[in-house]
C-alpha cells in the first residue's frame, strides 16, 4: 500500500482526483482506498474489526474495466466527502478493487451489529451507484450485498489452499 494523498478541503480532493489515473486504467489486482484519517484499509484495524462492507460488483467487458467503474468510484467518493450519510461516524472508508472477472466498489462501516445504521448507509450507497450508472441501468441485487468483515475473513480462509 502506498499513500497517494491526504486532503482537508474539496479543492485538495479534486487536485488529487484530477492527477491520478482512473480505476479503469489500473491493472488487475490494484485497489484504490479512501479512508478517514487514522483508519487503515485493513480488517485488522481497530476501527474496522467489528465492521462490514457494502459491495457492488460490475462485470468486466471482455476482461477490461469500463468507464462505469470510474463513475461508480467517483460517485462513491463524492458521497463520502459530501457527507451524504447522516451517521457519518459509522463510515470508515471506501475501496475500489480491480479483479479478473469484475471490478468492485465498497463502502466500509464501523459496526456490523448496528443494522439500522448500515441499512441507511446501504440505501445511500445504492443511490450513489445509481447516479453513476445513469438512466436505464439498475443495480443487480445478486451483485450488491452487505457482509461483516468477520464473515469475509472466514470465507477467505475457507478458500485458501493449505
Amino acid at each position: 500500500m502506498k499513500r497517494v494523498s491526504e486532503f482537508d478541503t474539496i479543492e485538495d480532493f479534486w487536485g488529487t482526483i484530477n492527477n491520478i489515473p482512473p480505476p479503469s486504467k489500473l491493472p488487475v489486482g490494484c485497489n484504490y482506498h479512501l479512508f478517514r484519517e487514522g483508519i487503515m484499509p485493513m480488517w485488522e484495524d481497530a476501527h474496522n474489526a467489528k465492521g462490514g462492507k457494502w459491495t457492488y460488483n460490475e462485470k468486466r467487458n471482455g476482461g477490461r474495466s469500463t468507464k462505469t467503474v470510474d463513475d461508480m468510484w467517483l460517485y462513491t467518493m463524492l458521497s463520502l466527502v459530501g457527507e451524504t450519510y447522516p451517521d457519518s461516524d459509522q463510515i470508515c472508508g471506501a475501496v475500489c478493487s480491480l479483479r479478473q472477472k469484475h471490478d468492485r466498489v465498497a463502502v466500509w462501516t464501523k459496526d456490523a451489529q448496528d443494522s439500522d445504521a448500515y441499512e441507511v448507509i446501504g440505501r445511500l450507497f445504492r443511490d450513489a451507484l445509481l447516479q453513476a450508472l445513469g438512466s436505464g441501468r439498475i443495480i443487480n441485487e445478486k451483485d450488491y450485498e452487505y457482509q461483516p468483515h468477520d464473515e469475509s475473513l472466514k470465507k477467505l480462509m475457507g478458500t485458501r489452499k493449505r
